[in-house]
């Protein structure tokens, strides 16, 4: 078995992937490839995985017929010798079309990166992404309670991102089609208008009434300091060309 500081060489996604394989790089590692370098990703504290859970449900809700959500599974960007594992991922197909091979740059919508406090290494994989051909990135900045959203790589870059604060929304988009929208909010125990939501701060559980009588469901990213503030990825459900499609899976 080999240590990931053992490798001293650039490898391509193949040769990282025959080491998978082959049992060559140790299991018990949440590891990645990363232009060509091997990688150990960082264990996500309770507010970070809060997160990533609750961007998955917000985009889940909204994916149409034909594409899924994947939770911290690995993309291929040969490219950019690069097997990145995003916190969540939209993809093209069914879960079973991958069981053996990892989607790449044609069948990514879009990858998420949940970050609780240092954002620089999230802002370099955008080159990864980008120069891959990634068509959308989005960081979660939960500390800075901030929405980085990178778009239309062009030149092997993304343009600069737009910076998105918790008033604010997001578009979910596929294949050029704005599918739903996902606000960034904060949390507030009550909100005129919209219904109560209830978070009990020993367990981290919610109640949230149904907003407006429509069905809307709002899910939110974790303060750092409170598991039971929000911030980030709030999503609310709207109705739109894939909220009534059949969901894909297994």
């Amino acid at each position: 078995m080999i240590l990931p500081g053992d490798i001293k060489k650039r490898l391509t996604v193949d040769q990282y992937d025959q080491m998978v394989e082959n049992g060559i790089l140790p299991e018990t590692n949440r590891l990645e490839l990363i232009e060509g370098r091997v990688v150990e990703k960082a264990r996500q504290s309770p507010p970070q995985v809060f997160s990533s859970e609750s961007c998955r449900e917000a985009v889940a809700d909204l994916v149409p017929a034909g594409w899924h959500v994947r939770c911290g599974n690995p993309v291929c960007v040969p490219a950019r010798d690069s097997e990145p594992e995003p916190d969540v991922s939209v993809v093209r197909g069914r879960i079973r079309d991958y069981c053996d091979h990892h989607p790449g740059p044609d069948d990514v919508a879009l990858v998420v990166e949940v970050v609780r406090w240092d954002v620089a290494e999230e802002r370099r994989l955008a080159a990864t992404y980008g120069g891959g051909g990634i068509p959308t990135y989005w960081i979660v900045n939960v500390a800075g309670r901030l929405l980085e959203v990178y778009a239309n790589p062009a030149g092997g870059a993304y343009p600069a991102p737009r910076i998105l604060t918790e008033t604010e929304s997001v578009d979910l988009i596929i294949e050029g089609q704005v599918v739903g929208q996902i606000a960034v909010a904060p949390c507030s125990r009550k909100r005129k208008g919209v219904g109560n939501e209830h978070c009990d701060k020993a367990t981290g559980q919610r109640d949230a009434d149904r907003v407006h009588g429509r069905g809307v469901r709002c899910v939110r990213a974790a303060d750092p300091s409170n598991p039971c503030a929000y911030s980030g990825t709030d999503g609310f459900r709207r109705e739109g060309p894939g909220d009534h499609g059949e969901r894909t899976g297994a």
